[in-house]
């Protein structure tokens, strides 16, 4: 019996607001409709809140614990917490499960040294809209939002020229429709 072919490993970038946790409840429905794929279960140094992405809440000395056990494929650190994508993500892909996960542009090259076939995948959103976002959440003060806004537009000038870039000024579905065509080709 042949092995199946390795699942896509999908990187998902963009703002804090661009749209990645929503992309992310999209791809979860997709198992419904015959697509063999999963969001990767985040570990974070901050407690769970109320509509905020749903992650496992870690103490600092127990996320730094099972990154010396070697637990995490992926961690980095951003806005004062630690996040970490567990190992078990290549187990999915060896089954040939696609897996998109929400990972944070600075780390990207690290990344791609550790699993060189990942896929980049970058969520772009006019300012506009981005500030919109933000504001109507409610998790920012007014200077954060501001920062947030510097943040992606530096940021956006340096994701690499082979990433995909996907427009998410619109609905959601646009959105994951397009995700949903590179995971399918």
């Amino acid at each position: 019996m042949m092995s199946p072919e390795p699942g896509k490993l999908i990187y998902l970038m963009g703002a804090s607001g661009s749209g990645k946790d929503s992309l992310l409840r999209a791809v979860a429905q997709w198992q419904l409709s015959g697509i063999s794929v999963v969001g990767a279960q985040r570990y974070i140094t901050r407690a769970v809140r109320a509509g905020c992405e749903p992650h496992i809440a870690l103490s600092l000395v127990e996320f730094e614990a099972r990154e010396r056990s070697g637990d995490f494929l992926f961690n980095w650190q951003a806005h004062g917490y630690s996040y970490g994508i567990g190992r078990e993500v290549l187990l999915d892909l060896t089954s040939g499960t696609h897996v998109v996960l929400n990972g944070s542009r600075r780390y990207l090259m690290t990344a791609q040294d550790i699993y060189p076939n990942l896929i980049p995948v970058c969520l772009e959103v006019a300012p506009s809209i981005l500030k919109s976002r933000l504001i109507s959440r409610g998790r920012e003060t007014h200077d954060e939002v501001a920062a947030r806004l510097q943040q992606a537009r530096v940021f956006s000038e340096i994701i690499p020229d082979d990433a995909l870039r996907i427009d998410n000024n619109g609905r959601i579905e646009v959105a994951a429709d397009q995700l949903r065509t590179l995971l399918e080709s």
